[in-house]
């Protein structure tokens, strides 16, 4: 399986457990409690590309320096 083909799948994974989730949240009503979940849910699901992104920022950072 191709890198290319692997992140595709992967991506497709985390929306529809995203759709899932918030489907499952939203079916007893709206409640504010909603969004701070909903904002953990992509946090957790997407922790991987946000710790690359650190890191780059991180990087470009110290290079100014």
């Amino acid at each position: 399986m191709s890198r290319k083909q692997r992140s595709f799948l992967s991506n497709m994974n985390r929306v529809f457990i995203f759709s899932f989730t918030v489907a499952g949240l939203l079916m007893d009503g709206y409640q504010p409690a909603d969004a701070l979940c909903t904002f953990a849910l992509i946090v957790w699901l997407w922790l991987p590309q946000f710790i690359q992104f650190e890191a780059k920022a991180l990087k470009y950072i110290s290079s100014i320096d």
